[in-house]
């Protein structure tokens, strides 16, 4: 059976990541993400080398990534990360803007902090903010942007 994917099977997977800090103060966040249809490509963010830049980091490296594998088919503006304590949980929220669809939309999305990896932690947290978005748009259902 060849049916086309729904957009709850189709998700851009987050591989490889690494965090760097620099002389300067700042921090560099490199990811390689892979879509569905098996290519890949990689993105970097940088930020000041503290902890909520290391979200931010990584976030911004996920959408530069995207952007790089999806060109102009997709707008995504990074908004904001946050690093907060839930249920005794670190957790990372991202804000990502979107332009697609009936108006801009924030698209939020979190990650549990797992260790002292902040960086990916963001750049998890960005794709869960994207992926139910861009699942629309791979699998041809960009029209409903409204539904889970």
């Amino acid at each position: 059976m060849n049916d086309p994917a729904s957009p709850a099977q189709v998700r851009t997977r987050l591989g490889e990541s690494s965090l760097t800090h620099e002389r300067d103060g700042t921090c560099i966040v490199r990811v390689e993400l892979a879509l569905p249809d098996g290519r890949s490509g990689t993105g970097q963010g940088a930020a000041p080398d503290v902890p909520t830049g290391h979200l931010r980091a990584g976030a911004r490296a996920t959408l530069e990534a995207l952007h790089a594998l999806l060109g102009p088919r997709v707008t995504l503006e990074f908004r904001g990360a946050k690093l907060i304590r839930a249920f005794d949980t670190r957790v990372a929220i991202v804000a990502v803007g979107s332009s697609r669809g009936p108006g801009p939309r924030n698209l939020l999305g979190t990650a549990e902090v797992q260790e002292d990896d902040l960086g990916r932690s963001g750049a998890i947290a960005a794709l869960d903010a994207v992926n139910r978005h861009l699942a629309r748009e791979l699998t041809g259902h960009a029209g409903d942007l409204t539904g889970g």
